[in-house]
C-alpha cells in the first residue's frame, strides 16, 4: 500500500495542486481505492461563527463544534466525504469505513508549532441518533442513524491558533484540473467572507411554543413509569418532551448559536446543517474524550433550577446534594460509566461524591471519570460502549430504551445522541445533544428530558424539563 506523505499547499499555483492530486489519482487507478488527500495551512484568526455563517450557500453539510470555554473549535463546510452507518452497528460500520479512508491517505504533515493540536488535519464531525429502533418521522429527514462529514474545508481553533484544513478524495475517475481549479476558487470565497459576525444585537421573533404531547398526557406516561418502578421493573427511565416552535420569520441559526455561546460558555455548543434543517443546541455533557490515550467521561444526574439571588441559589444547590431521589439517579449513571471504562480502561479514578455544576439556568449533580485506554479501543468503540447512559435512557438499558419508544410519543432522532469529532490520530471528543433543537426555516422543534425515579412526581417532572427548555428557547427568540 502506498502511504506516500504528500505536502499539498492550498496556496501554491493551480499547476503544482494539480499534479499532486494526479499523483493520488495514479494511486487509485492502481488500487482501486479512493485516496484522501489534504492539507493544514496556519491563518490569521477569524471568528468561527463568521466562517459558519459566511459558507457558500451551496454547501449542503456545515457543521459547528465548540468545547466549553472556547478551548476548541472546529468549523466544517462541504463534505469531501460523508461516511453513514444504520443500526446498532452504526458505530462500527463508520470506523470501518474511517480506517479504509485513512489507510489510503497521502496527508500533509502539519508545521512542527501545529503538530500538537487537537483537530487539524483529515477531521470527521458528526453524530448518531439516540436510539436507531425508534420510529422515524420526515422530521429527521437527512440525519440517518449515524453520520461522521469529512469536511471539504475545516476551520480548527485552538491554542490561539487557526487553521485551516483542505480534504478532496481522489477517484479513479476524477478530472483532477477541474478539481484542482475548484478548490482554489472554494477557499478565495471562503476566505473572502467577513472575519467576525455582526455583534449588534438582533431582533427576536415572537415565538408561538406549543407541546407535542399534551402535558395531561405526558405526566400520566411519568406517573406509568414511576409506577414500573416501584414495582421492581426498572431503576430509572428517562423521559423527555418535544415543543413544537413557529416564528413569524425563518429562525437564524448563526444568531442562535451566537446566543447559546454568549450565554452558556460552559457547555458544548454544535450545530449540524444539512440543506435547510439545522440540528443545533447547547448541552453541559460530556459523553466520552480520548486524548493520547487517556478517556474522561462525566456523569450528570441529578438537576435543580438556579435562585434568583445568591442565598437562595446556594440553598437550592445544598438541596440538591441532600436529595435522596437525586443522589440516586446520579448513582445510577455513575455505576454504569465506571463500570463501562473499568471493562478497557486502567486507573479508572472516580470521586466519592458529586459535586454541583452550576450553569445560566439549572444546576446539576455532576462526577467527572478519567481512565487509561489499555487494550486499543477506539474512540468509536468507546461511544458505542457508553451511548446511552443511564443519564439520558436510564437503567437497565433494554428494558429502559422499550419503555422510552413505549411511552413518550415522540421521535427523539438525534437529541440525547452522540454529537462530536474523531481526528486522523483516532483522538476526539463526543457530547450529548441535550438542549437542543432541529431548526427548519420558520419552524423548530425543541427537546429536555428528566430522570424518572420511584419516587418522582409528574409534575415536579414537567417542570424540570420546561426550566431546561428555555436554555435553546431563548436562543431561538422571545417566548413571553
Amino acid at each position: 500500500m502506498d502511504e506516500t506523505m504528500m505536502t499539498l499547499q492550498i496556496d501554491t499555483p493551480a499547476t503544482s495542486l494539480r499534479t499532486r492530486l494526479e499523483t493520488a489519482l495514479d494511486q487509485a487507478r492502481r488500487t482501486g481505492a479512493p485516496v484522501l488527500v489534504s492539507a493544514s495551512e496556519p491563518l490569521p484568526w477569524r471568528d468561527p461563527l463568521a466562517f459558519f455563517a459566511g459558507s457558500s450557500p451551496a454547501a449542503h453539510d456545515r457543521v459547528y463544534w465548540e468545547a466549553p470555554n472556547g478551548e476548541l473549535i472546529l468549523v466544517g463546510i462541504g463534505a469531501a466525504r460523508t461516511l453513514t452507518g444504520a443500526g446498532a452497528a452504526r458505530f462500527t460500520t463508520i470506523a470501518a469505513a474511517w480506517r479504509d479512508l485513512l489507510a489510503h491517505a497521502h496527508r500533509q504533515a502539519p508545521p512542527a508549532d501545529l503538530a500538537g493540536l487537537p483537530g487539524v488535519g483529515p477531521t470527521l464531525l458528526g453524530g448518531f441518533a439516540f436510539d436507531p429502533e425508534r420510529p422515524g418521522t420526515a422530521a429527521w429527514t437527512g440525519y440517518p442513524d449515524g453520520l461522521m462529514i469529512l469536511p471539504r474545508f475545516l476551520l480548527t481553533c485552538a491554542a490561539g491558533r487557526t487553521v485551516l484544513t483542505a480534504c478532496v478524495v481522489v477517484e479513479a475517475g476524477m478530472d483532477v484540473a477541474v478539481e484542482a481549479a475548484r478548490l482554489e476558487q472554494e477557499r478565495a470565497c471562503l476566505l473572502a467572507t467577513p472575519d467576525r459576525v455582526d455583534a449588534a444585537p438582533a431582533a427576536r421573533p415572537a415565538l408561538d411554543v406549543a407541546d407535542i404531547l399534551p402535558a395531561g398526557d405526558w405526566q400520566a406516561a411519568v406517573a406509568g413509569v414511576v409506577a414500573d418502578i416501584q414495582a421492581g421493573a426498572l431503576e430509572k427511565v428517562v423521559l423527555a418532551r418535544e415543543v413544537a416552535v413557529t416564528a413569524e420569520t425563518a429562525l437564524d441559526p448563526v444568531v442562535t448559536l451566537r446566543r447559546l455561546r454568549a450565554g452558556y460558555p460552559d457547555c458544548y455548543v454544535f450545530a449540524v446543517a444539512r440543506g435547510p434543517r439545522c440540528f443545533l443546541g447547547a448541552t453541559p455533557e460530556r459523553l466520552v474524550r480520548l486524548a493520547d490515550g487517556t478517556v474522561h467521561a462525566t456523569c450528570l444526574a441529578g438537576t435543580t433550577r438556579r435562585g434568583a439571588d445568591a442565598a437562595t441559589d446556594a440553598q437550592l444547590g445544598a438541596d440538591l446534594l441532600a436529595s435522596a431521589k437525586n443522589q440516586e439517579e446520579h448513582a445510577v449513571v455513575r455505576r454504569m460509566l465506571a463500570e463501562a471504562l473499568g471493562a478497557v480502561c486502567s486507573d479508572v479514578a472516580v470521586p466519592a461524591a458529586p459535586a454541583l455544576l452550576r450553569l445560566r439556568n439549572v444546576q446539576h449533580l455532576y462526577t467527572p471519570i478519567r481512565g487509561r485506554l489499555r487494550n486499543g479501543t477506539s474512540l468509536l468503540e468507546l461511544v458505542a460502549r457508553l451511548h446511552p447512559t443511564p443519564a439520558v435512557g436510564g437503567f437497565p438499558r433494554p428494558a429502559a430504551l422499550a419503555r422510552i419508544r413505549a411511552c413518550e410519543g415522540m421521535d427523539r432522532g438525534w437529541y440525547a445522541g452522540p454529537v462530536g469529532w474523531l481526528d486522523a490520530r483516532g483522538d476526539g471528543e463526543f457530547a450529548v445533544a441535550l438542549r437542543s433543537a432541529l431548526v427548519d426555516g420558520p419552524t423548530a422543534r425543541a427537546f429536555a428530558g428528566c430522570g424518572i425515579m420511584g419516587d418522582s412526581r409528574p409534575d415536579d417532572e414537567y417542570a424540570e424539563t420546561q426550566v431546561k427548555l428555555q436554555a435553546v428557547l431563548s436562543a431561538l427568540g422571545e417566548t413571553g
